[in-house]
């Protein structure tokens, strides 16, 4: 909520930010944050005066300033979360897949080691029947 300020006139202060979300390891959203949003006319509904020093555009300046700075760290963070997530995510997946692989590879193997092994020993036993 914001106060009122004395002799100080926003127009219409407003943040919109378009990037990737975080939300949880495997799922990240594309979409958009508004930051803050204020009129004239909010600011006139409350009556209250405060006395601020130094002056109240000063204040206001500076504490923008911050919001902007750590709203926009906050983007930067969210972004780079969902990529590591991402990466993690993918790089699971290619282990799972390549442990597939090497069990699947693994059974054709012994497979065919047994049908060798099969047949060798066919041969040994007609050639001892001959």
């Amino acid at each position: 909520m914001l106060a009122k300020i004395s002799n100080l006139s926003l127009v219409l202060m407003f943040l919109f930010c378009v990037g990737s979300g975080f939300t949880q390891t495997g799922k990240s959203t594309l979409g958009t944050a508004t930051g803050f949003r204020f009129t004239e006319d909010d600011l006139a509904a409350d009556s209250s005066e405060y006395l601020f020093e130094p002056s109240a555009e000063v204040v206001l300046g500076f504490l923008l300033s911050h919001y902007l700075n750590i709203y926009a760290y906050q983007v930067l963070l969210n972004a780079k979360a969902s990529e590591q997530s991402a990466r993690m995510v993918s790089m699971k997946t290619a282990t799972d897949n390549a442990d597939n692989l090497i069990n699947d590879l693994r059974m054709e193997y012994n497979k065919l080691r047994q049908g060798n092994i099969t047949r060798e020993l066919l041969e040994i036993a007609g050639g001892q029947a001959s």
